[in-house]
C-alpha cells in the first residue's frame, strides 16, 4: 500500500535554509514539550514522485527514515512531516526528492538540536578564543569514564580525552582548527551523552564559533 503526502500548512518555521540544486527550500524545528522534530517543505514539482526522509550522524551516511509519495492532489502544498523519535543532541536531516531510478536531488541538510539530554553541558568560548569550555549542568550522574571527542565532518579526530566521572569542567583547545563544521561528542563506555555542533567561522581578524 503506497503511502500518500499528508499535508498540513506550518504557522511558523524555524530554519530556512539553501538547497543544494534548485529552489527547494526545507524549514525544521524541534518541540520541546512533546519531543518531536518537523520538516516542511512546498511541494510545487508535480514531476516528482516520492520524498525520502534522512537522518545523519555525521553527514556522510545517510538512513532513510520515511518515504512519502507524491500525488497530483498534493501539488502545491505545504507538507509537514513529523520525527517522533529524535536523538538527543541533535542529528542532520535532508529531504531526497525522487523523480525516478536515475534522477533525484537532496534538499541542503539541516542540523537540528533535539530534547536535551540527562547529561547536559553549557559551552562557553574563552575570551582569547582558543578553547571550548563545558560546564556540567545535567540532572543524571554520570557513571564511567567520559570519553571527550572533537571530530570534524568526516570523523576525523582532532581532540581526545578520558576524564573521570566526576568532573564538572572540561576544556577542549580549538586555537588550531581550521574554519568549519565539527562535533564534540561526549560518551560512556561506547554511549554518547551529549553532543554539541559548532562552526568555526570568521569575524574580522578573529576566529570565532557558532553553536548549533
Amino acid at each position: 500500500m503506497l503511502k500518500l503526502l499528508c499535508c498540513l500548512f506550518l504557522a511558523a518555521t524555524v530554519h530556512n535554509v539553501s538547497p543544494l540544486g534548485g529552489e527547494f527550500p526545507v524549514a525544521a524545528k524541534y518541540d520541546a514539550a512533546v519531543d518531536v522534530i518537523t520538516l516542511s517543505w512546498k511541494n510545487d514539482d508535480r514531476c516528482v514522485k516520492a520524498f525520502v526522509l534522512q537522518r545523519s550522524e555525521d553527514e556522510e551516511e545517510w538512513i532513510n527514515l520515511d518515504t512519502l509519495y507524491n500525488a497530483d492532489v498534493f501539488y502545491n502544498q505545504q507538507v509537514l512531516w513529523e520525527y517522533r523519535t529524535p536523538f538527543p543532541g541533535g542529528s542532520t536531516y535532508r529531504l531526497k526528492a525522487v523523480i525516478d531510478d536515475y534522477n533525484f536531488t537532496f534538499s541542503a541538510p539541516i542540523f537540528v538540536k533535539g530534547k536535551p539530554s540527562m547529561f547536559e553541558w553549557d559551552v562557553e568560548e574563552a575570551p582569547a578564543n582558543d578553547k571550548l569550555v563545558l560546564q556540567y549542568k545535567g540532572e543524571g550522574k554520570i557513571k564511567g569514564v567520559i570519553n571527550v571527542a572533537l571530530q570534524n565532518m568526516t570523523g576525523l579526530a582532532f581532540y581526545k580525552a578520558r576524564l573521570a566521572s566526576n568532573t564538572k569542567t572540561i576544556e577542549i583547545p580549538i586555537a588550531n582548527l581550521g574554519m568549519g563544521k565539527y562535533d564534540i561528542k561526549l560518551s560512556v563506555e561506547g554511549e554518547t551523552i551529549w553532543r554539541q555542533r559548532f562552526k568555526k567561522q570568521s569575524l574580522g581578524s578573529e576566529m570565532v564559533c557558532k553553536l548549533f
